[in-house]
């Protein structure tokens, strides 16, 4: 029953929405939540425990109703824009919001992961939109595809882990149309950063509507990684992963992460951090390339 109800405040919501009457969305709600209540009290008036269980389901209308309002006024279910449907099902909401997200063509990420790639990357091929590569020759080098908007960003260092290079990773890379350095033929360079739990890189790339995969290359050095990967604009629940893990000694892993925002103009961001340290300090979370297509 709750589950049709609220399908039903949906769908007069969306169409409201379509013909551009926002008031006239939550009208449309509560006129259908009331209906369909009183009805239910009605029929089961002589049945006095199932009047009950209609009492309970009113609460969750109610709520729904409270997040119908809060989405005509821009806010979120959470309490952060980052706040996944699945952590308020016990409230009612969930449904509604993802109904209501699904039908304006929401935002999504998700994301695979393979352990130990391994072979030549060339970037100019696998970056259609744009590539980047990090620590060609030292921590501070930053190469990217030449002649394009720059979408891939540079990364930011997060805590103050000290930040250093390495030259052995089992994949290697090549391109031809690169800035600042314009051609490399071969190359298995990286940067890496290490210290406290939650230190790691973070950097961003530009999202719309259309879905678009990001290919990244990372790795671990005596600790647990921790990948994380956002929509700015809270349309799509944040993506985690924490598989890439070695507790004596160095994995290397390429996620490839498809995603698409609510809207055009929005944000992907993405944080490579340190889960789990197994070496005093010393443990580390590489980055090394990335494609965009």
């Amino acid at each position: 029953m709750v589950g049709a109800l609220v399908g039903i405040i949906a769908v007069g919501t969306l169409l409201f929405r379509g013909l551009g009457f926002r008031k006239l969305e939550l009208i449309c709600g509560v006129a259908c939540a009331a209906v369909a209540t009183l009805l239910s009290l009605f029929i089961l008036k002589s049945d006095w425990d199932a009047a009950h269980i209609v009492e309970q389901q009113f609460a969750v209308f109610r709520k729904s109703l409270w997040a119908l309002y809060r989405r005509e006024k821009g806010l979120f279910l959470g309490p952060s824009a980052n706040s996944t449907a699945a952590s308020f099902n016990s409230n009612g909401t969930a449904l509604l919001d993802a109904a209501i997200r699904w039908a304006r063509g929401g935002g999504s990420i998700s994301a695979s992961m393979v352990v130990s790639p391994v072979g030549l990357v060339n970037l100019t091929t696998g970056g259609v939109v744009d590539w980047a590569h990090w620590g060609l020759n030292g921590p501070t080098s930053f190469d990217h595809k030449g002649g394009v908007t720059q979408s891939i960003s540079n990364f930011t260092k997060i805590g103050t882990g000290g930040l250093s290079w390495f030259t052995d990773c089992p994949t290697s890379f090549s391109w031809t149309d690169g800035t600042p350095t314009l051609s490399v033929s071969s190359t298995a360079t990286g940067d890496n950063t290490n210290g406290s739990v939650g230190n790691g890189f973070e950097f961003t790339v530009p999202a719309d509507t259309n879905v678009r995969t990001l290919k990244l290359y990372v790795g671990v050095w005596y600790t647990q990684g921790k990948l994380e990967a956002s929509m700015i604009d809270g349309t799509a629940a944040t993506f985690t992963d924490t598989a890439l893990n070695n507790n004596g000694g160095a994995s290397f892993g390429l996620y490839t992460i498809n995603f698409k925002a609510g809207s055009t103009g929005q944000t992907m961001k993405i944080r490579f951090t340190i889960l789990n340290q197994y070496f005093s300090s010393n443990g580390n979370v590489a980055l090394e390339g990335a494609t965009l297509q």
